[in-house]
């Protein structure tokens, strides 16, 4: 995982403090939001969600020693989530095709799908 990420790093004391976990192809992270993420009464800010699965796609990606950037991150809103709400965040690499990686991903509370997302990382070793 980045040492500095806002979501995620270690090493940045203004991170949101997501820890994850690596299983194969698979990582999974839990996150409770605050008031300060809110965007609309009581609704967690999109962006914030939005940077949420992100980055466990990226972290995923450096646990497998690549280091990539987001090149696209498509995401369908399906559910509203409230602070207080503790969300699961997960993400899996769909297909390796070096220098491009398609990950899928999604944010659940109770078992409830709140996030889809699609993503495709290109490694930083690449040409583009």
């Amino acid at each position: 995982m980045h040492r500095f990420s806002f979501i995620s790093g270690k090493e940045n004391k203004e991170s949101l403090g997501v820890t994850y976990k690596v299983e194969g192809n698979k990582i999974t992270g839990v996150f409770t939001p605050k008031s300060t993420h809110t965007s609309h009464k009581d609704i967690v800010h999109g962006g914030l969600l939005s940077a949420l699965i992100d980055d466990a796609m990226a972290s995923l990606l450096l646990a497998k020693g690549i280091k990539a950037y987001t090149g696209k991150l498509n995401l369908r809103f399906r559910e509203k989530v409230y602070i207080s709400d503790t969300v699961l965040v997960e993400a899996w690499i769909e297909k390796e095709r070096p220098p491009l990686f398609i990950l899928k991903g999604s944010v659940t509370k109770n078992g409830k799908v709140c996030i889809e997302a699609e993503s495709v990382f290109m490694s930083e070793n690449s040409d583009c």
